[in-house]
């Protein structure tokens, strides 16, 4: 395909390949989130010796933690975003609130998980362990980003 040709011009195979191929690589992708999610929380829980009732049942809790994840970090930078816009806090105070704001919602989606399924049992101390473990990953490999101005209005 040359840098001319538009994918309207492409023959009706061509086409179907180019989409199956992207909706593949999508598809791996969110596969590969997933399968580190399982198996992030199969190491976590068997460290801390939490007890589940199969392996399928840990699968749902990380397919269910995955998607309100999304939701909850969504919900996070847009609780950062206006402590941010509201120019009150210095930097330090903002990287807090965003560790604050993301362990509130791990911990809610974790005890709401805890609540719903009944196949694995967390205690409430272990939860508030577990969210806070979550929140400090959330912080170091995905940290908030510094504005200059947060720099130039007195951010640390």
């Amino acid at each position: 395909m040359s840098d001319q040709d538009s994918f309207k011009n492409e023959s009706l195979p061509t086409k179907i390949f180019i989409i199956v191929s992207v909706s593949l690589i999508i598809l791996a992708a969110i596969g590969f989130v997933v399968a580190l999610i399982f198996f992030g929380f199969v190491g976590l829980f068997r460290i801390i010796g939490i007890e589940y009732s199969s392996y399928w049942s840990l699968l749902w809790f990380s397919v269910f933690y995955f998607i309100c994840g999304f939701i909850g970090d969504f919900i996070v930078k847009l609780l950062f975003g206006l402590m941010r816009a509201s120019g009150r806090w210095s930097w330090n105070a903002l990287k807090g609130g965003y560790f604050f704001f993301s362990f509130l919602i791990n911990w809610g989606i974790i005890s709401t998980l805890v609540s719903l399924m009944s196949s694995i049992d967390i205690q409430p101390l272990t939860q508030i362990g577990i969210a806070l473990f979550l929140a400090l990953l959330d912080l170091v490999f995905d940290p908030p980003k510094e504005k200059k101005a947060d720099m130039e209005e007195g951010g640390e």
